[in-house]
């Protein structure tokens, strides 16, 4: 939000401010976290299996969770690159957009905890597919919006989506992964974020540009979709036992990935 009216006064003074708090973040992170890794017994002599990316990239059931979270991110990354270009081209203000892009920091803030304590025992395989909906549908539904309050509505459905999906697809991930090799896991999920983040904008600028938003908001509709299904099916052949694919409450959703 106060991107938004920063952006009215001057683009570079918002940049600055950006690079000044990430600074200043990779201070805190570099002086107060403690390592993570979990300690591995090796006995004399013995060696630690090597995981390399091939080894992740032949695992074609990892492979499939890393897929269909590409198709998730590339849906989330919409409300940061579609979305302020549709808003613009339909005449609203790059502080119209902040208002409206707000709500999903401010639901994650107030909700984030409460919802990750209420879905870490039920079913992820639901979690994932109505999350993905509420992806997909959520973007959809931008299509039919014509003001600041509708725009934000739509913020609150996909939000939702996003607050369910964190903590359910990062558990996930992390079962699947062998603790030897979880930092290459990590890794190449990771990856998919970052390739939805370089396909997203290429995806509607062309989108927009030839067809119109509403066009994009369609087809994010019909991503969410896809990765419902995808995910119903292959969670089929993934066993779970209940809070198997939870996480704590502190891994959060990620505003700034989605």
């Amino acid at each position: 939000m106060v991107a938004g009216f920063i952006a009215e006064f001057s683009y570079r003074a918002g940049f600055l401010i950006e690079a000044g708090m990430t600074a200043v973040c990779a201070v805190v992170v570099f002086l107060k976290l403690p390592e993570s890794r979990p300690a591995v017994a090796v006995s004399q002599g013995a060696r630690e299996d090597v995981v390399g990316l091939g080894a992740v990239l032949r695992d074609k059931r990892y492979m499939g969770v890393v897929g269909l979270s590409f198709l998730v991110a590339l849906v989330f990354q919409q409300g940061s690159v579609g979305l302020p270009v549709a808003m613009g081209q339909a005449g609203f203000t790059p502080a119209d957009y902040g208002m409206a892009i707000a709500v999903n920091g401010v639901l994650i803030v107030a909700l984030q905890i409460p919802v990750t304590r209420f879905i870490e025992r039920r079913d992820p395989r639901r979690l994932l597919v109505v999350s993905s909906l509420l992806a997909g549908y959520g973007l959809g539904l931008t299509a039919f919006a014509g003001s600041v309050g509708v725009f934000a509505l739509t913020v609150c459905v996909w939000t939702l989506g996003e607050m369910v999906n964190a903590p359910t697809q990062t558990g996930l991930v992390v079962r699947l992964s062998p603790v030897h090799g979880r930092g290459r896991y990590q890794g190449v999920y990771t990856l998919s974020w970052s390739l939805a983040a370089l396909v997203a904008p290429l995806m509607s600028g062309v989108v927009i540009d030839r067809f119109g938003a509403e066009w994009l908001w369609g087809v994010c509709a019909v991503v969410g979709t896809v990765a419902a299904v995808g995910y119903g099916a292959l969670m089929r052949r993934i066993p779970t036992t209940a809070g198997a694919a939870t996480v704590p409450v502190a891994a959060g959703a990620e505003v700034a990935a989605g």
